[in-house]
């Protein structure tokens, strides 16, 4: 970005005459070679911006002296009236002792006098250097949509009701994908009575239900609760039953999506579902001398007390009752004769269930009576399901499909997309002839056992019929573009051009069947850091989404990098953006009013030309710009003082 300024000095004395001409020799405004790559723009709980936060320091090879810092904000309404119109917030001047070429400091304007509204859309954020009142601005840093991050002064957690016959017994507890490389933070939570059935709540976004995450990874006790493929733009609440451990609980959390995205985390203790430990057994009273029958059983690990035997005595309508029985469990009487009589319905003892048990029933009294006996205890383990095939992101280019998996419970209840499927003996299932769509394919498959604690896993799986690589957004902004429904959703804030001088700044975002991403032909391996190497000066891929600053020679010219995907099936897709390195200035001048002019009008016209079709045209620090036309252009000035006044004109080329 280049500057060119001219300008007039005019005297208001009635009788107006043109004292001198006032210039200053074109120069480059070159920015930051290396700028912070986010700024972040503080609102109050109703989203009204009132500041701005960002890193600064002196754009060229020599350090700036004393002078004043202010920061434009431009954005635009969405309004049908307001059309392309932009509106301009300046904030309030930040006097500077002076301003270093290496080291950045932090620094926040504040807006609160501007009123950015809330709904305010397509910022950008502009922050200038001026060395002195009638100095002229020098554009330091430049912030693109992208990369400004919009905060509250406080993370907003979403208020919501707890789930059905629960109590909350931790959270909510909201995590915030913060500026730079994705990162994991972990959490302790304290648990003394590990006896669940407990549920992990995720509510996607802010209280209001935007800012959502679109990818991170959840993990409790270092097992994965949620994928990365479960969490988009569409998603607002997963729950997920989890199993804790008595003591201290490691959580961890790991957002990868484009900073100031949020989720929260709440977990709750369900009412506890009695559940069979041995399942009833009918033992009945046969003709001759009374005797002992015993059922051996385990008691699986799962399963936690306090255990209850439960005794029905006959029917239902009072026949066929015991009179007299001997219960025994373990060696240890439970019922003896004396609990039993024609008038006992139910009869209910805790007891205490070992790994290995034998219950022994020995019946007395008419033949045909009898008893039913069963023992209830607890399970809050939800059962362990997998899908062993296809592999997430797997890519298909036919249909329909397999899907098969295991499950570490026989009893329990195994269904895929809604499906009901068999359990093998040896814990396996398989569903033939599943369906796929072109595009993306949830496959999810749920495991409940006979006390209701289930378990999931979830699996997305891509359809093309035809070669195509995986979608691929490629943008000059360092910043993190999302894949929207339709990739075309966000293309007006992706621009695949830009002016730089010594550095460039790239970004890009493609989806789970990518298996490789190139950039200039190096490998950005997931989650390695790539410094110095060919065209890349630094570049780092998080999953999906990736970002680098690119080397731009030293010679003004033209500059592509090339970005490519590619799946497991062969698919390729392409993406170029363009680097421009221009640091010769635009050529200004005002052709009208010259030197020594009088006037008695305080309005003055000012005309002039411009040489860069491409260039802007302003006068102060607060005015839109001037049009130009066929590179000439024409305003009308009004003079703010009677005596000298400076007629500033600046133009600045991409």
């Amino acid at each position: 970005m280049d500057f060119s300024i001219i300008g007039r000095k005019l005297p208001f004395l009635g009788v107006f005459i043109i004292l001198l001409f006032l210039a200053e020799p074109s120069r480059a405004c070159l920015p930051s070679p290396d700028p912070d790559y986010y700024a972040v723009l503080l609102s109050t709980a109703d989203g009204t911006i009132i500041a701005a936060k960002a890193k600064v320091k002196a754009p060229g090879s020599e350090p700036l002296g004393s002078g004043e810092l202010r920061a434009h904000l431009r954005y635009s309404l969405p309004s049908p009236t307001e059309g392309k119109k932009f509106h301009y917030a300046v904030s309030r001047v930040i006097p500077v002792d002076g301003l270093d070429k290496d080291a950045s400091i932090l620094m926040e304007f504040d807006f609160s006098e501007a009123s950015i509204p809330a709904d305010a859309c397509h910022l950008t954020l502009m922050i200038y250097y001026q060395l002195s009142v009638d100095g002229v601005p020098l554009l330091i840093s430049e912030y693109m949509p992208k990369q400004l991050v919009k905060e509250t002064s406080e993370i907003l957690i979403p208020n919501l009701p707890p789930l059905q016959g629960s109590v909350s017994i931790w959270g909510p507890i909201a995590f915030l994908r913060e500026q730079g490389k994705p990162k994991t933070e972990q959490v302790s939570i304290p648990v003394s009575d590990p006896t669940g059935p407990f549920i992990l709540r995720l509510i996607n976004g802010s209280a209001e239900g935007n800012h959502r995450v679109s990818s991170a990874t959840i993990r409790l006790n270092g097992q994965e609760v949620f994928k990365p493929c479960e969490l988009n733009q569409r998603v607002r609440e997963l729950n997920r039953q989890v199993t804790l451990l008595s003591g201290e609980n490691l959580l961890e959390v790991k957002l990868g999506s484009a900073p100031g995205s949020q989720l929260s985390l709440e977990l709750f203790r369900l009412e506890k579902n009695g559940c069979s430990a041995f399942d009833v057994h009918t033992f009945m009273r046969k003709r001759g001398k009374p005797i002992v029958k015993e059922e051996v059983f385990e008691l699986g690990p799962e399963f936690v007390g306090p255990f209850t035997l439960n005794i029905f005595n006959g029917d239902l309508d009072g026949s066929n009752r015991v009179d007299s029985a001997i219960i025994t469990l373990n060696g240890q009487r439970i019922f003896t004769p004396h609990d039993f009589n024609e008038h006992v319905e139910i009869l209910s003892q805790i007891v205490t269930l070992q790994e290995k048990n034998v219950l022994s029933v020995e019946l007395r009294g008419a033949p045909g009576d009898f008893l039913s006996i069963g023992i209830s205890g607890y399970d809050h383990t939800p059962p362990k399901v997998e899908i062993t095939r296809p592999s997430d992101a797997a890519i298909f280019t036919t249909s329909p499909i397999a899907v098969s998996g295991t499950v570490n419970d026989l009893t329990a209840l195994v269904k895929v997309n809604g499906i009901p499927v068999p359990v093998a003996s040896d814990g396996s299932f398989i569903l033939e002839g599943v369906v796929l769509q072109e595009g993306e394919n949830k496959i999810k498959v749920v495991a409940v056992d006979p006390c209701g604690n289930e378990g999931e896993d979830q699996i997305a799986v891509y359809l093309k019929n035809s070669i195509e690589g995986p979608p691929l957004r490629f943008c000059t902004q360092f910043s993190m573009p999302t894949i929207a429904t339709t990739l075309e959703a966000e293309e007006e804030e992706c621009r695949t051009q830009a002016y730089t001088v010594n550095v460039g700044r790239v970004s890009g975002i493609t989806d789970e069947t990518a298996v490789s991403i190139t950039l200039n032909g190096i490998v950005l391996p997931d989650g390695v850091e790539v410094s110095d190497q060919g065209d890349i000066d630094y570049a780092f891929r998080d999953g999906t989404s990736f970002s680098a600053r690119v080397k731009i020679p030293q010679v003004d010219g033209i500059y592509p990098f090339t970005a490519v995907a590619a799946d497991s099936a062969g698919g390729r897709t392409e993406k170029v953006v363009v680097f421009i390195r221009d640091t010769v200035p635009p050529g200004i001048a005002i052709t009208s009013p010259g030197d020594g002019w009088v006037t008695a009008n305080p309005i003055v016209t000012v005309t002039g030309t411009m040489d860069d079709p491409q260039g802007t045209v302003r006068w102060g620090w607060e005015e839109p710009p001037i049009p130009v036309l066929n590179g000439s252009f024409t305003t009308q000035i009004t003079l703010k003082q009677e005596g000298l006044n400076n007629i500033l004109i600046t133009a600045v080329d991409p």
